[in-house]
């Protein structure tokens, strides 16, 4: 049975009561040339904001808007996006004190007025055709309130490391179901791939910035697929960019990391239980006890801690079922995970976080060609 709810909302965004709302979301059809919201936040981003910005104002398509949230910098950033709003009408620049990323989005948000909204963090860049893509997509889509694109991974220098999604073909359509089953997990992208229609983004917004200061884009990405149908536009449309500060660019792997995540993932599910439920969903629809990802990282930080052998078996034994019946990993992570995981069982605490790091970075330079 498709995941289905009518619900009545608290309040939208325009203080607007919506009643009997349902799920995927009706939606109407877009004008014929729609204005277009770019939401930048930007904390201490001074080496990159500057082609980033460029990135969202040199676009073919020329009826947007960009919104950038200034979080406290202390480096000359916030001088760059000065510089930006003082020279084109079509930026506006918000300044606040450091209070996280949601914090900073939500005020972005609020001084947004587009059809459609695109993400873009300060430290990447959108492509040329990116928000004509957007656009073209949504036109011929209209009952998708959530568009993706593939991205490039790139390093400091410009230089393509691979491509997301790295394997696997990307769903689109209506995920509640699939998503629900797996606790919040699909083949989601980064902040810079998602776009939203408007009356999906006035369920999402405001974020829950007090108790998410950070992992916005899993909230997101994680609760839009429950209110909407998705599609995919199958081109790099974003420069991902790695150089290090940034979570998703790090392999290491230790019990600090998987820590990092757990609590990460923690908070988002606890946003998403508070903002939708009983508003939205009757109950709280995503269990973490589904997500693989996460009951893979709690396995790591058991096996990176005092742990008994005894006891990682038992979770070893968790962790197999769920692997085994995951439908988004190929064979081939699904026997990596299996063989590195168990191995790890067998070697001395201080050995396991190094195993698990180089037998992920060895997949790592398999996706990068190296």
């Amino acid at each position: 049975m498709a995941f289905s709810r009518n619900c009545s909302f608290n309040q939208g965004r325009n203080g607007v009561i919506n009643l009997n709302m349902e799920f995927p979301l009706n939606l109407p059809a877009l004008p014929s040339a729609p204005l277009i919201s770019i939401l930048m936040t930007s904390y201490n981003y001074e080496t990159f904001i500057e082609s980033a910005i460029l990135s969202g104002l040199n676009q073919s398509y020329t009826n947007l808007e960009l919104i950038i949230c200034d979080d406290g910098s202390t480096d000359k950033s916030r001088g760059i996006a000065k510089r930006f709003a003082a020279e084109d009408e079509r930026v506006k620049l918000i300044e606040q004190e450091n209070s996280g990323v949601s914090a900073a989005l939500n005020a972005a948000y609020d001084a947004s007025t587009g059809e459609l909204v695109c993400l873009l963090d300060a430290d990447d860049l959108f492509h040329l055709q990116k928000i004509a893509e957007v656009v073209d997509h949504s036109q011929a889509n209209p009952q998708a309130g959530f568009i993706i694109h593939s991205m490039r991974v790139v390093n400091d220098t410009g230089d393509t490391l691979y491509t997301l999604p790295r394997s696997g073909r990307f769903e689109e359509g209506w995920l509640a179901d699939d998503v629900i089953r797996r606790g919040g997990r699909w083949r989601s992208m980064p902040a810079s791939a998602l776009c939203f229609r408007r009356e999906v983004a006035d369920l999402l917004f405001p974020l829950p910035g007090d108790s998410l200061p950070s992992m916005a884009d899993a909230y997101l990405y994680m609760l839009a697929p429950l209110l909407t149908e998705v599609a995919f536009i199958d081109k790099p449309l974003a420069d991902y960019r790695l150089h290090g500060s940034n979570m998703t660019g790090s392999l290491a792997f230790g019990e600090v990391h998987a820590e990092k995540f757990i609590v990460g993932m923690e908070r988002v599910h606890e946003s998403i239980e508070a903002k939708a439920c009983p508003k939205l969903f009757e109950e709280m629809p995503l269990k973490l006890t589904n997500h693989l990802t996460y009951q893979e990282q709690s396995y790591f930080k058991s096996l990176f801690g005092t742990t008994s052998r005894s006891e990682l078996l038992v979770q070893y034994a968790r962790l197999l079922r769920l692997i085994n019946q995951d439908d988004l990993y190929g064979t081939s992570r699904k026997l990596m995970g299996l063989v590195a995981n168990g191995v790890a069982i067998g070697l001395p605490t201080s050995w396991r976080a190094n195993w698990i790091t180089w037998v992920m970075e060895a997949k790592w330079r398999k996706w990068v060609g190296k």
